[in-house]
């Protein structure tokens, strides 16, 4: 009668570590969703904001790219006479400095 009931007692606890480890499972297979949802959420909003930088990036060179097709040297020169006549004293500051930078970088 004792090696039934010992057998009896281990088949309880068998079927108490086995539930255990069921229960330990699901909880990790939760956990392990979880993560997954987080990380493809974060790579969704790296992507996004990469996307997004991009187009920010495109719509700069289009300009850039319109600027030039729409320019020509001497539509160049008439904006840079314009903008010496409006602002003189800027001009004439801007010059001297560049002149002295210059000079020091000949210099050397």
């Amino acid at each position: 009668m004792e090696d039934t009931e010992r057998q009896e007692e281990m088949h309880q606890h068998t079927e108490e570590i086995h539930h255990q480890a069921h229960h330990k499972a699901e909880e990790l297979q939760q956990k392990a969703s979880e993560v997954q949802e987080k990380v493809v959420q974060s790579i969704n909003m790296a992507m996004n904001s990469a996307a997004d930088s991009l187009d920010v990036t495109a719509n700069k060179m289009h300009d850039a790219s319109k600027f030039f097709r729409d320019k020509n040297v001497d539509s160049i020169k008439e904006d840079f006479s314009g903008f010496i006549k409006k602002y003189p004293a800027q001009t004439l500051a801007g010059a001297l400095i560049f002149g002295f930078l210059f000079g020091k970088v000949i210099s050397r």
